[in-house]
């Protein structure tokens, strides 16, 4: 059993007050006794607001994914920076890092800690195994997929396993435009990504992943014996979170090629359990496939919609719109599952 008092709630990133007391007040209720960490950066109002200890970082800024016209912001320095801190701030042996866009409904996920136990000595960096998400932990085998890609939308674990994980050195300069590509430049790695190469090199693991692409059997396999000696990945329902609803759609995100339960459950039996029971059905993958499969024919079906609008530069633009908001209009309702 983890006691209450044993663990840090580590909430990380900007500040949203409308909320923030909704997170801390189920923390409270759910948790009572444990110990609430705010992290986030110098300026932030945090008057009044439920917290036991708070940790104020310069924000480090961004970089950006790639060099095209609409790149997103690369957010890896202001995660680890407020990570870091708060982790550093905490007193309790057990840590939660929680998003400051997330809120914790139930405590289910305590009994997944001190399952599969089993480890490959040669692969594992922690000392205990990582709780961590499903949502979005990246399959190197699919299809432009990425190697060494753990979520980092939430973890639990001892809060030294979690300070190993985040105390790394910021991404520099020269690795936000690294990769080329059909002549886009990328940044070196994804967060995720960064994150976890950098953990393993620090602990003195031999990582041959030069980019984000940069793929091979080996480099798969590698992916998968690590992710299964030093996490457990769990979907939102079993983790009990309730997530920001841009992370659920399926207009917006690639639900595909990430790792399920019952799948990472398939690598820890084949490497580290061969008797280990698995359940044949996999309801995720199955719920994946057949919204994917609705998707697909919504967005054919938005194409035709805005076809009779013309094809002229500015014709054109006008009908591609209209077909993002007739899409968009279509897959409102089609979202995965959260607490």
């Amino acid at each position: 059993m983890i006691n209450n008092e044993s663990i840090s709630f580590v909430i990380q990133g900007v500040l949203n007050s409308e909320m923030y007391p909704k997170i801390t007040k189920n923390i409270r209720r759910l948790f009572p006794g444990a110990e609430i960490v705010l992290a986030t950066y110098i300026g932030m109002n945090t008057a009044g607001l439920d917290y036991d200890k708070v940790a104020l970082v310069e924000d480090p800024g961004f970089y950006l994914y790639d060099n095209t016209e609409n790149p997103k912001e690369n957010n890896v320095n202001r995660q680890i920076a407020t990570t870091v801190a708060g982790l550093r701030a905490a007193t309790r042996l057990y840590a939660f890092k929680l998003r400051s866009d997330f809120v914790l409904t139930g405590r289910g996920f305590l009994d997944y800690f001190n399952q599969f136990l089993k480890t490959d000595t040669e692969y594992r960096v922690f000392e205990k195994k990582i709780l961590s998400c499903v949502f979005f932990s990246r399959d190197p085998r699919r299809d432009n997929s990425f190697p060494f890609h753990p979520s980092d939308i939430a973890f639990f674990g001892l809060r030294a396993d979690l300070l190993n994980l985040f105390d790394i050195p910021l991404m520099p300069k020269e690795e936000a435009a690294y990769y080329q590509f059909k002549k886009i430049k990328y940044v070196r790695y994804l967060p995720e990504q960064y994150l976890w190469i950098n953990c393993l090199r620090k602990n003195g693991k031999d990582i041959k992943c030069d980019h984000q692409r940069d793929c091979d059997d080996r480099i798969a396999e590698d992916t998968e014996r690590y992710l299964v000696s030093n996490f457990i990945n769990l979907d939102w329902v079993q983790f009990d979170l309730s997530v920001p609803k841009r992370l659920t759609l399926f207009s917006k995100n690639n639900f595909q090629d990430v790792i399920t339960h019952i799948e990472w459950q398939r690598l820890y039996k084949r490497y580290l359990d061969n008797v280990l029971i698995v359940p044949e059905r996999n309801c995720m993958r199955e719920f994946i496939e057949r919204n994917t499969a609705i998707l697909k024919r919504y967005k054919l079906l938005a194409k035709l919609c805005a076809m009779p609008l013309g094809f002229g530069k500015i014709l054109g633009t006008f009908r591609r719109k209209t077909r993002k908001r007739i899409f968009e209009f279509l897959t409102r309702k089609i979202c995965l599952p959260s607490s």
